[in-house]
């Protein structure tokens, strides 16, 4: 069902990469395609056993092994975006034998260094106003803003929770590990925490939607991102790569489309460990429209320094 966005009178997009997850240990994409070569090369490997026990056969394993090893991909999401094929099954199940292992609450309650309290507070603020005005685009597979928020409303503000929550929509563009215990109405359900079941991590695996079953038939929730950006009054982009496909695919930069960063003091992102080389282009693509913070400071640290996420006027 698409999120209603005439509930809010403004409202501001924060678009999740894969470096937002980062401070609870979720790898990044480098990271991610070294561990699923890793265990799809050792027959002793848990996630290799697992693939095995799914019925995967052994020569398959190895082929996809040796295709992904050899593609030149930087990820695996780009390894299937190209190839597909035989292989997207297998990798959907890889990816999810890999991510399962970082789904751990004791992180989520860390608050030094985890940006999701810094959230939490400005949402806390706008409760107090009572002016929400978040919309989450993410573009990753792991569920845990989802549970960080869910928690978080429903332990402070447990007679309002319900509403509360269908008004600080998650976008999952590109699918996610399952829905999570508390949506019961949804399947597949899954509790957040890491698992060995075979059952549990293949129908995880079957929410993932690889990039390439995206193009020409966006999913509802690309479709939804894409509307959310188009509306928002600020889009603030945390722990994003600004990959030009991702761009195009939000509705944000693709010049043959004619979509060239449109509005003012409207876009801001994190710039950690981005090369300078990357940071020169995305101003110049965008002519200046997208403020990006220093390539030093993570996403805790940026949150701290800049006032990215306050409406003006």
């Amino acid at each position: 069902m698409p999120i209603n966005l005439e509930v809010f009178d403004t409202y501001i997009v924060l678009v999740l990469g894969a470096g937002a997850s980062a401070h609870l240990g979720y790898p990044l994409g480098s990271r991610l395609s070294d561990n699923i070569l890793k265990s799809t090369k050792d027959p002793a490997a848990p996630c290799f056993i697992h693939l095995r026990e799914m019925d995967f056969s052994e020569d398959l394993i190895s082929q996809f092994h040796q295709a992904f090893g050899r593609s030149g991909q930087p990820t695996i999401d780009a390894f299937l975006e190209k190839r597909g094929d035989k292989f997207m099954e297998i990798g959907r199940a890889a990816i999810a034998c890999e991510l399962v292992k970082y789904e751990a609450e004791p992180p989520l309650t860390v608050r030094q260094g985890n940006w999701y309290f810094q959230l939490s507070e400005e949402v806390t603020r706008q409760i107090d106003r009572n002016d929400l005005s978040f919309v989450f685009v993410t573009f990753n597979y792991d569920r845990s803003l989802d549970k960080f928020l869910h928690d978080f409303l429903w332990n402070t503000y447990p007679h309002q929770a319900e509403s509360l929550e269908r008004h600080l929509p998650i976008l999952h563009v590109h699918g996610f590990l399952g829905y999570l215990e508390h949506e019961t109405d949804r399947k597949p359900r899954r509790p957040y925490r890491t698992t060995d079941s075979l059952e549990e991590i293949l129908a995880s695996s079957k929410c993932i939607q690889v990039p390439v079953e995206l193009d020409g038939q966006h999913s509802q929730e690309m479709a939804d991102a894409r509307r959310a950006i188009h509306g928002a009054r600020r889009v603030v982009f945390l722990g994003f790569g600004y990959d030009t496909t991702n761009l195009r695919r939000l509705g944000i930069y693709h010049p043959m489309a004619g979509l060239r960063w449109t509005g003012q003091d409207k876009y801001f992102g994190t710039a950690y460990q981005l090369p300078r080389s990357t940071t020169e282009e995305l101003s110049a693509a965008s002519e200046g429209r997208l403020i990006l913070g220093d390539s030093q400071s993570t996403i805790y640290d940026y949150l701290l320094k800049e006032n990215c996420w306050k409406k003006r006027g």
